[in-house]
């Protein structure tokens, strides 16, 4: 009798282990649940941050692209209104150290003065043309640097707006890694009480 009380004893102990052991599994698991859910609401969320900061860097990438294409155009453009100036300047020039009466002679091929007056309109025609060709390039290297200034501003948003979203990204990932352990350590636990609780079955 004494014997049987003391199994009865033991048993009860063990039943109570066992209840232990499945109370154990049981709350475990919730939190496995419960944290497998956040876990997938974070990679939701990196997903999402992800997909903003490929966006935001192939609108860099574009940026840049359009950036360059312009330095080119300004490049051209400037070199434009280098040659015009040129031309201009040595047309002055010619006019100042001959004269107008003789710059004519060369301008024309002609040794007949008669029609200065209207050998004199033409060459202030050929200034005037020569004038508008140079505000008409001015006027497109402003429009070309206007641009530049316009592209330099956007990247800059750009990459403002890249930062913020790497530095978001790298809290999602932080708070994944976080959530990634608690759910290790969810699983360890619960797997730990299951085989307590099968040893004791």
């Amino acid at each position: 009798p004494a014997l049987a009380s003391e199994l009865g004893e033991q048993q009860q102990q063990v039943q109570q282990q066992m209840q232990v052991q499945q109370q154990k599994t049981a709350e475990a698991q919730q939190k496995v649940d419960s944290v497998s859910e956040q876990l997938r609401k974070v990679q939701t969320e990196l997903d999402r941050a992800q997909g903003d900061y490929k966006s935001v860097q192939s609108k860099l990438s574009a940026t840049e692209e359009q950036i360059k294409k312009n330095m080119v155009i300004l490049a051209a453009t400037e070199k434009k209104l280098a040659e015009r100036s040129l031309i201009l300047n040595n047309r002055i020039r010619d006019i100042y150290q001959n004269g107008q009466l003789s710059y004519l002679d060369v301008l024309l091929g002609s040794n007949d003065f008669s029609d200065f007056t209207t050998r004199a309109e033409i060459l202030k025609r050929i200034i005037n043309k020569d004038l508008e060709l140079i505000l008409k390039v001015k006027a497109e290297r402003e429009l070309v640097l206007q641009t530049k200034a316009e592209l330099d501003r956007d990247r800059a948003s750009i990459l403002v707006l890249k930062q913020t979203i790497d530095e978001k990204k790298k809290i999602i990932e932080s708070s994944k890694k976080e959530r990634q352990r608690v759910l290790d350590a969810a699983v360890s636990e619960r797997d730990a009480s299951e085989q307590a609780y099968q040893e004791l079955a």
